[in-house]
């Protein structure tokens, strides 16, 4: 599914060929907007992208990357977004889920923070989705 990712966009056909160089995502506001699809989250799954760091997500899209066990934080800073829209393909960036910052290993531009997850949220991510999360707790779904 991932090798049809954003191949309808002019400029992104490639996109399946260079994202599994990557391991984070960044992106701006709104990211997800016009998407209920549960496959929206999965593709980047299957690309290898372990999280996704948006200045805000679309709400749908938000609440099925927790689910799906993708790793995504938000950041409303104008500080920050002007520092991330610096960032250099392959830029090291670091993503702590728990204390809510991105830092960058190696260099002097300190830690951006980040609007965290709650405990609830974070377990979800942690157990690798709702499904899992869910066969925990001992729930049978």
């Amino acid at each position: 599914m991932g090798q049809y990712m954003f191949g309808n966009l002019k400029g992104w056909e490639h996109f399946p060929d260079i994202a599994p160089k990557y391991k984070i995502l960044v992106v701006g506001k709104n990211f997800g907007a016009g998407s209920s699809r549960q496959q929206a989250v999965d593709c980047f799954r299957t690309l290898g992208i372990e999280a996704i760091v948006a200045q805000s997500f679309a709400p749908i899209y938000f609440r099925n990357a927790i689910n799906s066990g993708m790793a995504i934080i938000s950041f409303e800073d104008a500080g920050a977004r002007r520092l991330l829209e610096r960032l250099e393909d392959g830029a090291e960036l670091s993503v702590n889920l728990q204390t809510g910052e991105l830092s960058f290993p190696g260099r002097r531009t300190g830690t951006i923070k980040c609007a965290p997850l709650g405990p609830v949220l974070l377990s979800i991510i942690e157990a690798g989705g709702l499904f899992e999360f869910a066969n925990i707790g001992g729930w049978k779904l």
